[in-house]
């Protein structure tokens, strides 16, 4: 099963639709609700229902990317914006298949394995200006 486990939500990105028991109209539904022009990409759910959609603009180019944007079943054209410093996804390859194209999947994939290793302290590393940080003291690129 393709997602991100955390606190009891699965976070997957959008091209994982129609597979993993993920309901393309459900999507689409939640989708059409905003009108700022966001083109939301990850989809936070528990269990089969979609809770929210998630704009992170950087996803395919970011080792970590993003959360700049959200909007929330019942929250209709309620888009809640974030400011820096901004929450991260770690593990993004966890959030689409195997076969996607949108970025080097084994090396997403290596790299949590890299860093993970040096990690010692979990509990802040969501956040992008800890997680530079962090970077910077193991010698590796943002």
């Amino acid at each position: 099963m393709v997602g991100k486990f955390i606190g009891g939500f699965r976070y997957v990105h959008g091209s994982v639709i129609n597979h993993d028991g993920i309901n393309a109209l459900s999507w689409a539904m939640m989708s059409a609700q905003h009108n700022e022009g966001i083109q939301f990409n990850i989809l936070k759910m528990k269990g089969d229902r979609i809770h929210s959609l998630i704009w992170s603009p950087d996803f395919d180019t970011a080792n970590e990317p993003i959360v700049l944007a959200s909007i929330g079943r019942g929250e209709k054209d309620k888009v809640r914006w974030y400011q820096p410093p901004y929450w991260i996804y770690h593990h993004k390859w966890q959030m689409v298949g195997e076969d996607y194209t949108g970025f080097d999947y084994e090396e997403s994939m290596a790299r949590s394995h890299r860093w993970t290793k040096k990690c010692k302290d979990r509990s802040r590393i969501g956040r992008q200006d800890v997680w530079f940080k962090l970077l910077k003291k193991w010698g590796m690129k943002p």
